[in-house]
């Protein structure tokens, strides 16, 4: 009986000398959650203000855009190309969808150092020929920014 109770003492003694777990402060939001003003660089084919419209419809207030760089938070790059080269090209001409746009975004510190998101898009164009539309641009605006919204509500 003795030797029962010498074995169970360890097991109960442990855990006191143990103490109880230590609260742990809740994780820090991440830099993209953080970001609330952003400046957007100057992009081909107007792409930035259509970027800027798109913002302003979907975050509502919570994410703003401002027009002085040291003012932001983070600074949005793209990139936006029309391909009309490749093959198959001439069979996608006779079917009116010659164009393929994509976008790519990328928003960065402040500072350019640290990319804190990227994400691309496409959007097929139908019955347009030659460079990206305007339809198009709005598109891939919208289609970025709502992934880049999903990304910060992460």
């Amino acid at each position: 009986m003795k030797s029962a109770s010498i074995l169970l003492v360890p097991f109960l003694v442990v855990p006191l000398l143990a103490g109880s777990p230590v609260p742990t402060k809740s994780a820090e939001p991440s830099a993209l959650r953080s970001v609330r003003r952003v400046f957007i660089e100057k992009m081909d084919n107007d792409f930035d203000k259509d970027l800027r419209i798109q913002i302003s419809r979907q975050f509502r207030g919570d994410l703003n855009v401002v027009l002085d760089r040291e003012m932001a938070d983070a600074v949005i790059l793209a990139v936006t190309t029309s391909d009309k080269g490749g093959i198959g090209w001439g069979t996608l001409k006779h079917m009116g969808l010659d164009t393929n746009s994509n976008g790519r975004l990328t928003m960065v510190d402040k500072s350019g150092k640290t990319i804190l998101w990227a994400e691309e898009a496409d959007d097929r164009a139908p019955w347009t020929t030659g460079n990206m539309t305007d339809s198009t641009r709005r598109t891939l605006a919208a289609r970025l920014v709502h992934k880049m919204r999903q990304a910060m509500l992460r």
